[in-house]
């Protein structure tokens, strides 16, 4: 069926029709219900499809955005935070950098803010303190924390102490 043809049958203008193959227009479900009618195939199976297309595009940028980005690493304890097992060791840099992301639980480096994870403590003048592995250790200790099963009761007694 041409794409004039299934316009005429559609309703749709010929130059929608275009745009939704060459994936510049998005399969709304309107689209998707004609879509069924003409051809026999469910609306769902146009609109997953439209999803999953445009999920892959999302991906895509977020590739090319993340690849501008993976000098952070080298701000960060990488080599420790491995050989403790917090983060996996990968080949590809784009792939460390979402492992890392996904440790501090951000979508990407412009998010994170060593000062997010600051803490007040004593401080040796001999040596100076790197925020970075500072933010890493207390993320660590958030992470733990989050497996942590307290009771409700147990929240609710503490709650009295302050």
């Amino acid at each position: 069926m041409s794409q004039a043809e299934l316009a005429r049958r559609t309703g749709r203008p010929i130059k929608t029709i275009n745009e939704i193959i060459k994936g510049k227009a998005t399969i709304t479900p309107e689209t998707a219900l004609q879509l069924e009618r003409v051809l026999d195939v469910s609306a769902g199976f146009w609109l997953r499809r439209e999803q999953h297309y445009r999920e892959s595009l999302a991906r895509q940028q977020e590739e090319e955005d993340l690849a501008t980005k993976t000098d952070w690493l080298k701000e960060l304890p990488l080599r420790k935070m491995i050989q403790k097992g917090w983060i996996d060791d990968f080949e590809d840099e784009i792939e460390q950098l979402k492992d890392v992301l996904n440790f501090f639980g951000i979508s990407s480096p412009s998010q994170w803010n060593a000062a997010n994870y600051s803490a007040n403590f004593r401080q040796s003048t001999a040596y100076q303190a790197d925020p970075a592995a500072v933010a890493a250790w207390l993320r660590k200790g958030e992470l733990e924390a989050q497996e942590i099963y307290a009771p409700h009761s147990a929240a609710k007694d503490l709650s009295t102490l302050f």
